[in-house]
């Protein structure tokens, strides 16, 4: 994908980002979100993968890493607005939780 291009789909998901309220920071892959819960501080990072699909990776600094795939940064950022409202309703208890009761 061509570097400008690249830039723009990556400068409107930091956008809506920021938007509902996420910590979001432009990297030379994509970028990066601190996600914080009551226990624990979480990095996620987000770009494209070899094979054209966008992944994020999820730690907190300890093993393991998680990754979660989606075909468009449209649905990387659904899914973490979706995360952040299992977390806000209750409806799980951390960030990783979150993520991993939407994949299912």
């Amino acid at each position: 994908m061509e570097s400008r291009k690249l830039d723009y789909v990556f400068s409107n998901a930091i956008t809506d980002l920021l938007i509902a309220g996420f910590q979001v920071k432009e990297e030379a892959f994509g970028f990066s979100v601190v996600l914080q819960d009551s226990d624990t501080t979480y990095r996620l990072e987000c770009g494209y993968e070899h094979d054209g699909n966008i992944s994020i990776s999820i730690h907190s600094g300890m093993p393991p890493v998680r990754w979660f795939f989606r075909p468009t940064i449209r649905e990387i950022v659904n899914l973490l607005i979706a995360a952040n409202g299992l977390l806000k309703s209750g409806e799980a208890y951390d960030w990783l939780n979150a993520l991993e009761r939407i994949e299912i």
